[in-house]
């Protein structure tokens, strides 16, 4: 049997068959180019521009948080060196979270160096505690030693000869944390003489403080030093055959007591915290 023409509008037969589909991947949609390639020249460019940028910020506010801290030098030290390495390390977790866990990415990816994301990141933890913590990152003028200087009786105060006052610049001569000082001569009623010396650090009472002022008596003076509780205040004591010393903190002083015995060293201590500190 032949097959029949179409009549009219009537679709063909089902023995038209269509053509078949092309073989391979389908063109491109006109409505989706491609993104144009990056230069690999500039991103490194930019990529190190942002790293040099992050480390100048983070050295910066390094050096103003060593300046504005009180404390040793070790303490400073410390804590400028924490100040720097902590925004890179708090972004560098973040990220390794963010991209082994939440997007579950193979390690190995991409160079940690590469991403920008840790720069970035510190950049803007240093921008927010620089912003956060500009009043306490300012450092406080100096303060005259000698609104601490005081001594109750039945002590009275001095000026210190010039061979004491040569000895006390000796000692703190090395010291960069010192702004200023001042050395009385403490006489006693049966004419001893002892040493009030009021430093200008400055020194801040935080947990810890004391114990570190301990340990600095403790290496210049080759003393054992412990730690006593005189008239509400923690005092570092270190007692030896010839010499007594005792140390506190008054921020932002350092007070520091020698004598020669350590009944006399807790006498003056004493003398010391009984009198009102002077306001002026």
């Amino acid at each position: 049997m032949e097959p029949r023409e179409p009549v009219g509008d009537q679709p063909p037969s089902a023995t038209t068959s269509e053509p078949p589909p092309p073989e391979g991947p389908a063109p491109p949609s006109l409505w989706a180019a491609p993104p144009p390639a990056g230069n690999p020249r500039t991103s490194r460019l930019l990529l190190a521009i942002v790293w040099i940028a992050a480390l100048l910020l983070a050295g910066f506010y390094a050096v103003i948080v060593y300046r504005s801290s009180g404390g040793g030098e070790g303490f400073r030290l410390g804590r400028a060196v924490g100040t720097f390495v902590g925004p890179f390390l708090f972004a560098l977790i973040v990220r390794l979270v963010w991209v082994r866990i939440i997007t579950r990415k193979r390690a190995g990816q991409r160079s940690i160096l590469r991403s920008p994301s840790i720069p970035l990141g510190a950049v803007v933890l240093i921008g927010l505690n620089l912003v956060t913590n500009a009043s306490s990152l300012v450092a406080s003028g100096p303060v005259g030693p000698s609104a601490a200087i005081r001594i109750s009786g039945p002590y009275s105060l001095r000026p210190a000869s010039a061979d004491t006052a040569a000895i006390a610049e000796a000692g703190f001569k090395g010291n960069r944390t010192i702004r200023s000082y001042e050395v009385r001569e403490v006489v006693g009623e049966d004419g001893s003489l002892s040493l009030l010396v009021v430093a200008d650090g400055p020194m801040e009472d935080r947990t810890g403080a004391i114990e570190s002022l301990a340990r600095g008596m403790e290496s210049a003076s080759g003393l054992t030093a412990t730690i006593e509780v005189i008239r509400d205040r923690r005092v570092a004591v270190a007692v030896g055959e010839t010499l007594s010393i005792g140390a506190w903190i008054e921020e932002p002083f350092g007070i520091f007591v020698y004598a020669v015995t350590p009944t006399g060293l807790h006498q003056i201590i004493e003398a010391v915290l009984a009198a009102p500190r002077s306001t002026s």
